[in-house]
């Protein structure tokens, strides 16, 4: 019928077209609507080879056709009459509507819209079946299931295959999901199969151990009571500025602290299970030969979930700040074992494996004349994780942007997320380094994005802002701001060496030296970052936080003194120890020849990463 339109003259098209779209079909005035019935009736037809497919009658064409010529709705002289008459009946003066001169009815008498020349007649459907629709919602979801259906239908016979049965009651469960009240997805919650873990779970916490929301005092003022929600940030807060991120409609929190840690947390789950298509279980993932079908699951791209965390710092002249003198970065990702690589003991069930990256970039134009020391301090060569590499001011963007893109595709294509540390009173401003703060999304969850970009295809390649400091003033419990009557996640005042201080506690290995060199920091960044996500649950952070209030011989108390809970997929890369004064870690232990150990007998083999960041087995031709 669309392509049919498309065929007329633009007076018939325009008079046929705005008669079958779907906000016109299920208006109760549309000419199709018969009196008593909720909604138009239209066909699902199933031809032969078991396609299914969604028609009107040619009676209902027909009856349209008549319409449009009694009413002459393809003569401009009526339809400019009719134009006018809904204009003055919306406005509300229905006498002047009365008054309007009527045009003569023999312009457009003979003026027919043809009808389509195809028809699908009934000795070419095995079987037909009326349906009724009442939103144009209805009609949408309906369109996709037949389009969808079809499609596999036609796959199947292509193949020579039987085609598969369709569930007779799809289409009322579409109607059903869509209806508020009880029914599939809107009325209560089913006991399933998770059902005892629930109840396990301790009163008044849901997920991780998280708390579930209170209801609301509906005693009180509402004004009091609803949050102020906006995910655009203030243009006289960001100079590239603060990425405090306010809660989104499906975040499980009012608290806009912990929904700030709750989408950060999800992300990096998701990240170390391979992906959304990963974590789930195997009896919903696809079978092997069967991921062309055109299941719910085949839908999942594999790189959904595969998300990049990035950690970029820089180093700017104390004299003057747009000066850039460091760009620092530290990267973390997970990519697939190759199958021929034996797992170690302990990891058999492990299919992705962390890897890492890090570098440090010192602007080669000013290594000689601009120099920090009198506010700020001068770490440019005291970089501690490898060797830093002078780089020409100009080459400074599209390193950092090729350096990004190419471990994005190592982890492969899905979101990005810029790591940081930008305190309470801050600035946040990369767009030296090639990222403006209004071309990158600060929202974890954008505005009208059904879910976060971690769980959907419109996330994947994108870029995210992932602040250290917000997820330690969650921690903190910081109240959140209003700026312009529009609330933020609130930040911690403490500074990167502060914070990382506070978390590591008294682990040697793990406390932060030179801070200020742009590589170190970048690195103790993600490493904050890892420890958050990594280790205890929200409520237990903020309860061990109150805790280490007290100072005890001058120093905090720490929040690594606890037994943590970490989730874990291969150990996290230990940080080497810098501390000229650190304890001397226990020797490595001392394998004697007559043990048979033999360092060789490690070895599995060679791999290199191919043009796609996989790991592959070096022939041994090559």
């Amino acid at each position: 019928m669309y392509k049919y339109t498309e065929k007329l003259s633009s007076l018939h098209a325009n008079a046929m077209s705005s008669l079958i779209n779907g906000h016109s079909l299920v208006h109760p005035d549309h000419p199709l609507h018969k009196p008593g019935e909720d909604g138009i009736t239209l066909y699902i037809g199933i031809d032969k080879i078991g396609k299914p497919r969604l028609f009107f009658s040619l009676h209902q064409i027909q009856y349209l056709q008549y319409y449009i010529h009694e009413m002459r709705l393809t003569t401009p002289s009526w339809a400019e009459y009719h134009n006018n008459r809904t204009d003055l009946l919306f406005e509300g003066k229905e006498e002047e509507a009365d008054q309007l001169e009527i045009p003569s009815l023999e312009e457009g008498k003979d003026d027919w819209v043809p009808l389509p020349s195809i028809l699908c007649k009934a000795r070419d459907l095995v079987s037909v079946e009326p349906i009724t629709i009442n939103s144009n919602i209805y009609m949408k979801e309906i369109y996709k299931r037949v389009t969808k259906d079809g499609k596999t239908a036609e796959r199947y016979a292509r193949n020579g295959l039987p085609v598969p049965e369709f569930d007779p009651k799809r289409f009322e469960a579409i109607k059903d999901n869509i209806t508020p009240g009880p029914g599939l997805r809107k009325g209560p919650e089913r006991q399933g199969r998770n059902h005892d873990r629930v109840e396990e779970a301790a009163e008044g916490t849901g997920w991780g151990g998280f708390p579930l929301v209170k209801e609301k005092d509906h005693s009180k003022d509402a004004d009091d009571s609803a949050p102020v929600i906006n995910r655009s940030p203030p243009e006289n807060d960001f100079d590239g500025g603060d990425q405090d991120h306010p809660p989104t409609p499906s975040t499980p929190f009012i608290d806009l602290g912990m929904s700030y840690f709750y989408h950060c947390q999800r992300a990096f789950i998701l990240a170390i299970s391979g992906g959304l298509l990963a974590s789930l279980p195997d009896t919903q993932r696809p079978a092997p030969g069967e991921e062309d079908d055109e299941g719910p699951m085949s839908l999942i791209p594999p790189e959904i979930g595969r998300s990049l965390f990035i950690s970029l710092a820089v180093t700017r002249y104390e004299k003057d700040p747009s000066v850039l003198l460091e760009v620092g970065y530290s990267a973390i990702w997970w990519q697939k074992i190759p199958q021929e690589i034996e797992r170690k003991e302990g990891e058999a069930n492990m299919d992705y494996e962390e890897m890492r990256d890090s570098g440090h970039f010192i602007i080669q134009e000013h290594i000689l004349d601009k120099k920090n020391g009198e506010v700020r301090p001068d770490y440019r060569d005291g970089y501690l994780f490898g060797d830093s590499l002078p780089l020409q001011k100009d080459k400074i963007r599209s390193t950092i942007k090729q350096k990004i893109k190419e471990l994005s595709v190592r982890a492969g294509n899905g979101p990005i997320y810029i790591v940081n540390h930008t305190a309470e009173g801050e600035v946040f401003n990369f767009k030296d380094i090639g990222f403006d703060i209004s071309l990158t999304s600060s929202d974890l969850q954008p505005d009208g994005w059904e879910v976060p970009p971690y769980m959907c295809a419109a996330g994947c390649g994108s870029v995210f802002i992932v602040n250290t400091a917000t997820l330690y003033g969650s921690v903190e419990n910081v109240p959140s701001k209003t700026v312009d009557a529009i609330q933020y996640a609130g930040r911690t005042r403490k500074s990167l060496q502060h914070t990382a201080l506070l978390v590591f506690g008294q682990d040697q290995h793990k406390i932060p030296h030179r801070c200020g060199n742009a590589g170190n920091d970048a690195f103790y960044t993600l490493v904050v970052f890892l420890d958050l996500m990594s280790g205890l649950t929200l409520p237990e952070l903020r309860e061990e936080y109150a805790r280490a209030q007290l100072l005890l011989n001058g120093e905090s108390l720490s929040l690594a003194d606890s037994n943590a809970k970490i989730v874990q997929t291969v150990p996290l890369t230990p940080i080497p120890s810098t501390d000229q004064d650190a304890p001397t870690p226990d020797p490595e232990p001392e394998y004697d020849s007559d043990d048979g150990f033999m360092e060789d007998d490690m070895i599995q083999g060679i791999f290199y990463e191919d043009e796609k960041g996989n790991l592959v087995e070096m022939d041994d031709d090559w």
